[in-house]
């Protein structure tokens, strides 16, 4: 695990081709701008499996935090034992589920992406002040 703090936050997708994902992103990117992290983004391809990877990949302290943005509210047991790598690596994260109600979803994740970062901000506030008192 690295000791310098790595100011970037990764942002796990379904496809970047979608777009509700890249208004999410777009949204998620200008954010972390303001608070000096960087996005480093990554693509599910809508596979369990795939999402499991990407957090596996960036679960060695190269990120702050992660974001999951996932097309299906799947409570399966690989749901959970994603849930389970990221607590267990103490890794702060937020998942954002969506289903797509209009032709881009775009309606929906509008200011949801807002929601999230700030929450997974808090998280990683919360992480670095427990390590340093």
């Amino acid at each position: 695990m690295r000791n310098k703090k790595a100011n970037i936050i990764a942002v796990i997708v379904p496809r970047l081709s979608k777009g509700p994902c890249a208004e999410f992103l777009s949204e998620i990117q200008e954010l972390a701008c303001v608070k000096g992290f960087g996005v480093i983004v990554l693509q599910s391809l809508e596979s369990v499996i795939k999402e499991i990877e990407c957090i596996n990949n960036t679960s060695d302290g190269s990120v702050e935090g992660i974001i999951i943005l996932r097309t299906k509210f799947m409570r399966t047991p690989s749901f959970y034992k994603n849930v389970q790598v990221l607590e267990s690596n103490g890794i702060p994260f937020g998942i954002v589920h969506y289903e797509t109600i209009n032709s881009t979803g775009t309606a929906y994740l509008s200011g949801i992406g807002k929601k999230v970062f700030s929450w997974l901000i808090s998280q990683i506030n919360n992480k670095i002040d427990l390590k340093s008192g």
